[in-house]
């Protein structure tokens, strides 16, 4: 039986979620509004990247990783559940966009902007 995630998948998937993570390290550091919680979504490119060029099941895999690890390393406990929770319907809300016809990578980036703050 052939695995889904052979060597050359998980090496791509490593690299993408150092990126996401050195990206949201980057996004920490910068004071972006005086409001907690709201950032640029630097991080989140790295997710349109696999949503678009990689395929739905790794752009899962890469948000949970890139949740579960930002929490460990920038958050706490609570930071990490909303930023699941929004993530989850962020991802879910990009999916169904990217199967819209006339819709572009920056729609589709909005669209998932606009569901994780909701």
């Amino acid at each position: 039986m052939k695995s889904r995630w052979n060597a050359s998948a998980i090496a791509k998937l490593g690299l993408l979620t150092a990126v996401a993570l050195v990206l949201g390290y980057f996004e920490h550091l910068l004071p972006v509004t005086g409001i907690p919680g709201v950032k640029l979504g630097l991080a989140n490119t790295v997710l349109l990247y696999a949503l678009y060029l990689l395929d739905i099941p790794s752009a899962i895999l890469l948000m949970f990783l890139k949740v579960g690890l930002s929490g460990l390393f920038f958050g706490g406990v609570a930071a990490m559940l909303y930023s699941l929770a929004g993530g989850v319907v962020s991802l879910l809300i990009m999916i169904l966009a990217r199967k819209m016809k006339g819709l572009s990578i920056i729609g589709v980036s909005v669209l998932g902007a606009l569901a994780h703050n909701a």
